[in-house]
């Protein structure tokens, strides 16, 4: 009987020591399936995420392109680099449109910004601050001066007339008089956009 007990007692520490391996298994396998179901629905979320963003892309594109072309149409109303002289030749087209002769003279124009990237001979751009400053003298009389203030607030640039002093002058009879505006003109230089 001793015999048959040893055997007994041997199976049941077989089946035990399994069991305790069956069971460590079981709770092994079922970590390792919780995690994999863990990133299936991570990558499931994912997945909708792109699905959103994708349904919502045209639109997102559509008001970028939208915000593009009204900003490019903006920049009509601001005098850059390049629109300088034609911009000037307006000034001196309304001075003799108006019968008053002109004189300009930039009090400030902003020298480009200290970077590496500017080099010693890199050309000077107007608008470091969004724009310069510009002080015209017109020589005429107080009715075509009103007409030259008129035409210039109805230019199609962004300016404003920062300052008016009027005077008589003293070289023209007394009718005449010599005035100083001091005009302040938006430039888009400085704002740098992708695509503009």
């Amino acid at each position: 009987m001793r015999e048959k007990e040893k055997f007994y007692l041997s199976v049941a520490a077989i089946f035990a020591v399994c069991s305790v391996f069956a069971w460590q298994g079981i709770i092994e396998t079922k970590k390792l399936n919780d995690y994999e179901v863990a990133k299936i629905v991570e990558k499931k979320t994912i997945i909708a995420e792109y699905g959103l963003k994708e349904k919502y892309l045209s639109k997102s594109l559509s008001n970028y392109n939208f915000a593009v072309n009204k900003i490019a149409e903006m920049r009509k109303y601001f005098v850059n680099n390049n629109d300088l002289p034609d911009f000037i030749k307006t000034l001196e087209n309304l001075a003799d449109k108006t019968s008053n002769s002109l004189e300009i003279s930039f009090v400030s124009v902003p020298a480009p910004p200290a970077d590496s990237s500017v080099g010693a001979n890199s050309k000077k751009t107007m608008g470091e601050k969004g724009g310069f400053t510009m002080q015209l003298a017109v020589k005429g009389s107080f009715g075509n001066l009103i007409k030259f203030i008129s035409y210039l607030e109805s230019m199609p640039y962004y300016a404003y007339i920062d300052s008016i002093n009027i005077g008589a002058d003293p070289k023209k009879e007394s009718s005449g008089i010599r005035s100083t505006l001091v005009v302040k003109v938006f430039s888009f230089d400085n704002m740098s956009i992708r695509g503009l």
